[in-house]
């Protein structure tokens, strides 16, 4: 498979390549790491043990991407280089199928013009999903290559028997990819067919399938059990996300079949807003004349082309891509509203209609297919969608192109003389909103249709981009526990998830860290197991279990998720906390002054200091001056109904009008007030206790000293009375 340049369109295409790359890593630039996503972690998490670094998170989701960013984990440490790393892997694919769609749409249509079809392929590959998939680590991209690559090598099949070759791998490396890659194979397989027996050119079939079963044959036995087997967990079973589906036991449920037809027709529609009718047109102005041109004439003596097969190809394609969804759904009993519009894996295989749409687009003749197509589709969806069966949940990265999407339909009111209720009314706006506008931007002319078109790329990324910030702010990685583990532990430091009695998992958290953390000897297993066998770190959920275990001491606790970081008491030192933010941990303190449940309070010299009207630090102490006012005060943090016990660190020489007061609800609740001298002596610190009679998001400790005190503070220790 050779690409050809011709010298005289080498520029503009070499142009366009760079500035594509340019912008696809313009948009992806703010994006810094994997989001709280299993299959993106279940692809990066893969790679990583490829890479041989371990690895503990078997799972069902395919290698074929895995192995391609694989390299990435084996030269890189850093968690910035990597990302970028794989961002421009992700670009490169994209470039690359730019490049492939172009050179395909010469050869389909050899009497266009050349600056058309650049053009045509420019817009194809600017379509939003791509861009927003280059800062994502899915298969997309790679899928994309594959397919595109695949395409133009079938246009070569008759010239020798290496593109047949080259085409079958092409093919069954898809399905590596993804099991959706399989109607990418299924679809060649029957196209081929056609061709070896209208041709007698038997050979090709022949390879082809040969080729085609023994590579997914490897995947299947091979490769796929291999990599799972060595990341299977001794105390958790690798996840099955492709559940096995038994199409015979749904076959006569009417629940099911309309369920069928409603993905069916949803995710169709879905590609033809998506792409501003542009899906629409290149089937009813450029695939079905031709497959119809095709049709007529299968008695005459003419032997078809692969060129002439292509239309029929890619519709093999499009509707395969479709069923597949549409099957997955047969099980279900329940649908979340994006899966009637899912297009996260259509949209790479409808790629060569969106340049072919542009290439055909202004036969005005088939725009009145358009409202009748959505008029089946609206009637359809009144009389048989069961909103009852509807979850309305709606996951942008499963629409990344969908630009009604950013219309609130919401506000519609449903109207009791008519049989539509809410979720139906959101169904019939989404797709009448985008007939009104395909239309009107359609019959405007090319200006104003291409013009739309960009404008809703634009506001698509910029939704997009939007809402995987969002997901990365917050569930991913924002307090930075990656350098927390450079800084305090080496590489080979076993690293244990915690998982429960019943073998329950806080799944997408332990996923995700197995990112950060791979490094690494990193795996899921109970508390004893670790107890007993680990002498690194215990990281839980669920952290009130252990707090009071008087072997393990924990260090760091995440304030969005409860996320503890546990070691042994032997192992106990001062740890370096330099690169997290307060704003998302709780940072205790060390040794027996040690308090990390939700409601206890460790302050160490550094933070009483933080809030003070007198006094200065000297050492690792926090001392009066002989002026009076508040030595310390705050911490300003919420705290609960409850009983509570505190012990104060203090030493000095005069105690003459030194008072502890606990306050909340911005001073005008008292919750406790005594003098140093009325407290109780605990060793050699100060103790108390005192009853909060409600939450407070405010609690503040305040110690008053006078002209006369003479006081040095080490610490502060307030603990719950309540477990």
């Amino acid at each position: 498979m050779i690409l050809h340049f011709n010298n005289s369109d080498n520029n503009r295409l070499i142009i366009a390549a760079l500035l594509i790359f340019i912008l696809f890593y313009f948009v992806s630039f703010s994006i810094t790491g994997p989001a709280y996503l299993s299959d993106e972690i279940g692809y990066l998490t893969k790679a990583i043990y490829i890479s041989g670094n371990g690895g503990d998170f078997a799972s069902s989701w395919h290698a074929g991407y895995s192995i391609l960013i694989s390299p990435v984990f084996y030269f890189l440490n850093d968690f910035n280089d990597i990302w970028t790393a794989i961002k421009i892997i992700n670009i490169s694919l994209f470039v690359a199928s730019f490049i492939f769609m172009y050179f395909t749409l010469v050869r389909v249509f050899p009497k266009k013009d050349k600056g058309v079809l650049l053009l045509g392929a420019i817009i194809g590959m600017i379509y939003p999903s791509w861009m927003v998939m280059s800062s994502y680590a899915f298969v997309t991209p790679f899928l994309l290559f594959m397919y595109t690559a695949l395409v133009y090598s079938f246009l070569s099949i008759e010239k020798s028997t290496y593109n047949v070759v080259i085409c079958s791998i092409l093919s069954s490396y898809a399905y590596w990819i993804h099991p959706t890659g399989i109607v990418v194979s299924l679809s060649c397989f029957l196209t081929l067919a056609l061709f070896s027996f209208t041709t007698r050119r038997w050979s090709i079939i022949v390879i082809y399938s040969i080729i085609l079963f023994f590579c997914i044959f490897c995947y299947c036995f091979i490769v796929k059990d291999s990599i799972n087997s060595g990341m299977a967990s001794e105390f958790y079973t690798s996840r099955q996300h492709y559940s096995e589906i038994n199409i015979l036991e749904h076959i006569f449920s009417e629940k099911s079949w309309r369920n069928f037809w409603l993905v069916f027709l949803g995710v169709s529609v879905s590609s033809v807003i998506s792409s501003l009718g542009l899906t629409f047109f290149a089937f009813t102005n450029w695939i079905a004349p031709k497959i119809y041109s095709l049709w007529v004439n299968k008695d005459k003596s003419k032997c078809f082309s692969v060129v002439d097969l292509i239309p029929l190809f890619l519709t093999f394609v499009f509707l395969f891509s479709v069923l597949i969804q549409c099957v997955y759904t047969l099980t279900l009993q329940e649908l979340r509203f994006d899966w009637f519009v899912y297009g996260r894996y259509l949209e790479p295989f409808s790629i060569l209609l969106i340049p072919i749409g542009i290439i055909t687009v202004w036969n005005k003749s088939s725009a009145k297919w358009l409202p009748c197509f959505f008029s089946f589709v609206i009637i359809f969806y009144i009389v048989f969608l069961d909103v009852n069966d509807v979850l309305d949940v709606i996951n942008v990265v499963n629409i990344p192109s969908l630009w009604v999407r950013l219309f609130d339909f919401s506000v519609i009111p449903s109207f009791n003389f008519i049989p539509i209720d809410g979720i139906k009314v959101k169904f019939i706006a989404w797709f009448l909103c985008g007939c009104i506008v395909i239309l009107f931007v359609y019959l405007s002319g090319k200006k104003v249709f291409i013009f739309s078109y960009l404008l809703s790329i634009v506001f698509c990324v910029i939704n997009s981009n939007e809402y995987h910030k969002l997901i990365l702010q917050e569930y991913s990685n924002p307090y930075k526990i990656d350098e927390f583990f450079n800084a305090n532990f080496k590489e080979d430091k076993c690293v244990v998830f915690d998982i429960d009695k019943y073998r329950n998992v806080k799944e997408e958290r332990y996923n995700l860290l197995s990112y950060y953390l791979f490094k690494y000897d990193y795996y899921i297993a109970p508390f004893s197991y670790w107890d007993e066998n680990c002498d690194g770190v215990f990281i839980t959920q669920n952290s009130q279990k252990y707090n009071n275990f008087k072997n393990v001491k924990p260090i760091i606790k995440n304030k969005h998720d409860g996320l503890t970081v546990f070691v042994k008491s032997n192992n106990h030192f001062e740890y370096n906390t330099s690169m997290l933010s307060n704003e998302d941990y709780f940072i205790k303190g060390f040794g027996e002054d040690v308090c990390f449940n939700y409601d206890c309070f460790f302050l160490s010299v550094k933070e009483l200091s933080r809030y003070r009207q007198v006094g200065t630090i000297v050492g690792s102490s926090l001392v009066s001056n002989n002026e009076q006012g508040y030595l310390f005060f705050g911490p300003y943090l919420p705290i609960h109904e409850g009983y509570y016990g505190g012990l104060l660190d203090i030493k000095g020489d005069s105690f003459d009008n030194v008072i502890l007061d606990i306050v909340g609800d911005k001073g005008r609740y008292t919750v406790f007030r005594k003098s140093i001298g009325e407290l109780m002596q605990i060793g050699d610190k100060k103790g108390f206790k005192f009853h909060v009679n409600y939450k407070l998001e405010d609690f503040e400790v305040r110690l008053w000293v006078g002209d006369k005190s003479n006081v040095k503070i080490k610490s502060l220790n307030i603990k719950s009375l309540n477990h």
